[in-house]
């Protein structure tokens, strides 16, 4: 199974690649769990959520203009975030998971740190509400060569016949990058940009590891999670005048708001939704 980056064509302000759209009847809930944290352009948030203290998972960071790499293990940043001035520039990254045979890793999102300050606010939320891509568990089931596995994002117990499969969910925000594993429930929690338009991705690597062999199960390098950015309310995972709308007539009564939708209506962060926000979204399309 190959990664691949589905393309989205729109003459309207882009967030990121291709999401898979859910039924406009369901709603989507937004807890905030903390106000965050504020970062400064060329910083760098890590936070892992629900995952394993030894985890194996790791991500390469390499810097576009330099050439410069380093590799950071979510190990070091077991359940608290934790930031690394790494200068105002783009970076590739690779997410992986140590296997037997070495170290399992594929492309990723590129993470743009010229641009990134801001606050960053930790929120709850329950993936399958933002991503068909998800089970209701927050899993996720790969079919590869004919055979299904459900993946839960962490490394897994050995199988009847001792394959060992790992999986990595890795949540992007302007400067904020999430290794998160879902709870019992389905949800995570995760740092994401207060900025208005800064984009949420997700990107996912599968493994298995066996007495005989170790290789890649496929995965995603992004897709975006719609109605995280602030300024989304359709949600779509892009800015558009359909957005703009949408604030309009809730300003009016003319249309309810789930708590993902009020949380990106307040697009100047006054505590309201009105046709202030509406404006602010309407002038930054235009620019």
């Amino acid at each position: 199974m190959f990664k691949k980056i589905i393309a989205v064509a729109l003459s309207v302000v882009s967030l990121s690649v291709a999401s898979l759209p859910l039924s406009a009847a369901q709603a989507a809930t937004v807890k905030r769990v903390s106000k965050g944290t504020t970062q400064s352009d060329g910083q760098l948030i890590f936070y892992s959520y629900n995952v394993p203290s030894d985890t194996k998972a790791f991500i390469k960071v390499q810097n576009d203009k330099t050439g410069d790499s380093t590799t950071y293990r979510f190990s070091s940043f077991y359940n608290h975030p934790q930031s690394y001035q790494l200068g105002a520039g783009t970076f590739s990254t690779q997410v992986g998971v140590q296997v037997k045979g070495g170290s399992g890793y594929g492309s990723s999102p590129s993470v743009d740190l010229r641009n990134s300050a801001g606050r960053y606010e930790r929120i709850r939320i329950k993936l399958s509400e933002f991503s068909s891509y998800f089970n209701k568990d927050g899993s996720h089931t790969q079919t590869s060569h004919g055979e299904s596995h459900k993946f839960i994002f962490r490394e897994e117990e050995p199988d009847s016949d001792g394959t060992v499969f790992s999986s990595v969910l890795c949540i992007y925000s302007g400067g904020a990058i999430n290794h998160v594993v879902p709870d019992s429930k389905g949800e995570v929690e995760l740092y994401v940009s207060t900025n208005l338009g800064t984009g949420v991705d997700f990107t996912t690597e599968f493994h298995y590891d066996s007495t005989y062999s170790s290789g890649g199960g496929g995965g995603l390098t992004s897709r975006s999670i719609g109605g995280l950015a602030i300024g989304d309310c359709d949600p779509n995972g892009y800015l558009s005048i359909s957005d703009a709308t949408m604030i309009q007539k809730y300003a009016a009564d003319l249309q309810k708001f789930d708590s993902a939708q009020t949380r990106c209506g307040d697009v100047n962060k006054d505590g309201n939704i009105d046709i202030a926000d509406a404006t602010e979204l309407q002038m930054f399309l235009a620019r």
